[in-house]
């Protein structure tokens, strides 16, 4: 059985929800709007399921909602940000922000961001740099640990995202945001709350054997990584880059608090060679990929993104499908904090 919920309806009421731990207006509205956005786009895993998370967060002491990211080194073409415990979407949103204005002046910028907790979908921040005609790239490390690196059978790593995005001359931005991790461990609780198997080759249980019941990771498990070896070593360096670079904690340190670190890369397409060239060759890239002969059975080729967009027009139509569990989920934590949903 699935609740069906109008987004701006559901964008309200999480909304309020955050806003009764004392979260600016501001920033209940774009943690709101972020958590709803990611319904419209497919991504359910990093969608209103979250809040219970960040309300767990919140009481435990690792998450402030009233703090504010600060910068505590930059230069005209870099940037290290310091969350203070703040929402992840606060801080990595003032960090790409930040990018993005300094790239614009200068070509291109790098970002790091540490101390902070969940920032949802990384391709949210990337897709914020093509939509203002710059390259956008981000590494995240953290949440875990939930993945064990090629070989082993304990959590070691974290599910260590990428995601790239880039403009073009047809307006056409293309964005990819995937884990290095087999799964993303948001996938995982949706389909526990289904009551629903996985697909085989995502996980471990507690005994290194493969399983395809998403409690085995719940009760000691562990998520594979992608390609095998190939993802095991992206995600390291992924820890490397996102984690330890910026001054920020890897999930297999002791000291490490629950959270993500980040480190955003924006460049303006026309560093090294005129904009139009770009977005002619963008275009052409496009049609090489998009109009190759297709194999049996195939209806489409996607370009990156593409899926994502198509779901964002269809279902801003529609109303959002949450399951039985998830609303359950989500509506306590409502309840607890005298937040009641109120449908139109």
């Amino acid at each position: 059985m699935s609740i069906q919920i109008g987004a701006d309806e559901l964008t309200d009421y999480v909304k309020r929800v955050f806003q009764a731990i004392e979260t600016p207006c501001k920033q209940a509205e774009l943690l709101a709007s972020r958590l709803v956005r990611a319904h419209l786009r497919g991504h359910t895993s990093h969608g209103v399921i979250r809040i219970k998370q960040y309300m767990d967060a919140h009481k435990a002491g690792t998450l402030d909602p009233k703090a504010k990211p600060t910068v505590e080194v930059q230069g005209p073409c870099y940037a290290n940000v310091n969350g203070n415990r703040s929402f992840g979407q606060v801080a990595a949103t003032f960090a790409m922000e930040l990018a993005i204005k300094k790239a614009k002046s200068n070509g291109l910028c790098i970002v790091g961001c540490y101390n902070i907790n969940h920032v949802g979908c990384l391709g949210d921040y990337v897709q914020m740099a093509a939509e203002q005609g710059l390259v956008g790239m981000a590494f995240c490390n953290g949440g875990g640990p939930n993945v064990s690196p090629f070989g082993a059978r304990e959590r070691v790593l974290g599910v260590n995202p990428v995601a790239f995005a880039t403009p073009s001359g047809s307006s056409r931005i293309s964005v990819i945001d995937f884990t290095s991790g087999a799964t993303a461990e948001g996938k995982l609780r949706l389909a526990k709350n289904k009551g629903e198997a996985i697909s085989e080759g995502l996980i471990l249980d507690k005994d290194g054997n493969a399983t395809t019941d998403p409690n085995d990771f719940y009760d000691g498990g562990a998520i594979l990584t992608i390609g095998g070896h190939r993802g095991s070593a992206l995600s390291i360096m992924i820890e490397i880059l996102a984690g330890i670079l910026p001054g920020g904690r890897c999930s297999a340190f002791e000291d490490y608090v629950e959270g993500n670190g980040v480190l955003f890369f924006a460049i303006k397409p026309d560093l090294f060679r005129k904009k139009a060239d770009f977005d002619k060759d963008i275009d052409l890239l496009y049609s090489a990929v998009t109009g190759a002969k297709k194999a049996a059975g195939v209806e489409r080729i996607w370009f990156p993104g593409e899926p994502e967009e198509e779901c964002y027009k269809k279902l801003s139509r529609e109303k959002i499908k949450l399951n039985e569990k998830t609303w359950e989920t989500v509506s306590s934590v409502g309840d607890s904090l005298d937040v009641s949903f109120e449908a139109t």
